[in-house]
């Protein structure tokens, strides 16, 4: 359990610095740009539904 919050708090930790490089006009590639929606949808939708997709 121990691992996995430490790998999520990364990971949260990463999409925002590479959204944040985005906003300074960084280059990123679309593939990324894209995974990052992805992952921002998601996200919104466990929050409305209480964690249930």
């Amino acid at each position: 359990v121990r691992d996995a919050v430490v790998i999520a708090y990364c990971v949260n930790e990463m999409l925002s610095i590479v959204e944040n490089m985005g906003l300074m006009g960084v280059p990123i590639p679309e593939a990324i740009t894209k995974a990052i929606e992805i992952l921002k949808k998601k996200s919104e939708t466990e929050d409305k539904n209480g964690g249930k997709e």
